[in-house]
């Protein structure tokens, strides 16, 4: 809904560390498809302490995607 558009990737990096601290985990893994490893490696830069695993599926880089860009058109005939 409206609320939804203040959300931020940090924004997501605190629910998560405030979840682990919550269950009171040492460390915690990570699976990310997509958008969620942007998600993922923003906590493991974030936090790196506090991650044991990282597993990344369809990998976003760091510096995020643009899904309608040249070069994601490009590619979508080996997909």
């Amino acid at each position: 809904g409206a609320r939804r558009e203040p959300f931020t990737t940090a924004d997501t990096v605190a629910d998560i560390e405030d979840l682990r601290v919550r269950l009171g985990a040492p460390a915690i893994s990570l699976v990310g498809v997509s958008y969620g490893t942007l998600v993922a490696q923003a906590y493991a830069r974030t936090h790196p302490g506090n991650v044991d695993r990282l597993v990344l599926d369809s990998v976003v880089g760091p510096t995020g995607s643009q899904w309608n860009s040249a070069d994601a058109y490009a590619a979508a005939p080996r997909v």
